[in-house]
């Protein structure tokens, strides 16, 4: 049963609660949670909210009603469910002025490009002191991500190359469990059994697969895609020549391979022709 409260303070205050704050013709502008007084305070309101109470003439004026609900995950549950029902203004689906769709955390919170430049130039020379790092650590060891999160974090960090810091921290991180004998994948004979039996099966089937067949053929395409070539010098004619092998390539054409073979045998070697350099990667030689 909710209650309309129409006075700044009341005497009995439920122990969890849901809030909506409304306009003079009822229209709901705001949805919140809270314990104790929370319904009347404007600490760390956004500023769309706190206009709309001083247009309103303070938080004394403007109508509240309040829900009582069992508990905190009760009173979650229901913001989520009440602001999708009367939709938020930033994102153009309702009237509240909510930044986010409720419950814990900041869900869908739109964030400016300005604040997100200022927060990632804030932590990128930022250093935490290893009580932080334990902390943090603990606090995200077994905790469920979603499939479309996996996905989310796999797209982002594809094609990508780790800093050096990260780097040096992740090689530190293995050495030292490695050492207290903790890492998961530590060089024991349990673990080089399950690698051949189940790893290398494992990777040797999908590779055969027609998914495995395709990914290696979209990688060679994307390979030779980005390719760029070497100019190296033939070791027969002294031409110079371009190849995308370039350590293993010794001839700029297949005569000058045969005039070479020719030559180590002792046979007659004529002369080459004068001709362009060949810069088209269709026309690039292994030789």
């Amino acid at each position: 049963m909710s209650k309309n409260i129409h006075k700044y303070d009341f005497d009995e205050i439920p122990d969890n609660y849901l809030y909506i704050w409304m306009r003079e013709n009822g229209t709901p502008f705001y949805i919140g949670i809270g314990r104790n007084k929370r319904y009347k305070y404007l600490h760390r309101r956004n500023p769309h909210t706190l206009n709309i109470v001083r247009k309103m003439g303070g938080i004394h004026k403007v109508p509240k009603k309040i829900i009582p609900v069992k508990n905190w995950e009760a009173a979650c549950k229901l913001e989520i469910k009440l602001i999708k029902k009367y939709g938020r203004t930033d994102t153009h689906t309702g009237s509240l002025t909510n930044k986010t769709d409720g419950g814990e955390g900041t869900v869908n919170k739109i964030i400016s490009t300005k604040v997100r430049k200022a927060v990632s130039k804030a932590n990128s020379n930022r250093i935490w002191s290893d009580d932080s790092r334990e902390a943090m650590s603990k606090s995200l060891k077994g905790r469920p991500v979603s499939k479309s999160t996996r996905k989310k974090l796999k797209e982002a960090f594809i094609g990508k190359s780790r800093p050096q810091h990260v780097l040096d921290a992740m090689k530190t991180g293995v050495k030292k469990a490695i050492a207290n004998g903790t890492h998961k994948y530590i060089n024991t004979e349990k673990h080089k059994k399950h690698f051949k039996e189940v790893v290398q099966e494992a990777a040797r089937v999908w590779h055969g697969s027609k998914e495995g067949i395709e990914f290696h053929q979209k990688l060679g395409k994307e390979t030779w895609k980005n390719k760029k070539g070497t100019e190296v010098k033939c070791q027969f004619c002294d031409r110079s020549f371009i190849t995308p092998f370039p350590s293993r390539a010794k001839y700029c054409h297949a005569n000058c391979k045969q005039s070479a073979l020719r030559k180590r045998r002792g046979q007659n070697v004529g002369t080459r022709p004068a001709r362009k350099k060949i810069t088209d990667p269709k026309n690039w030689t292994n030789s």
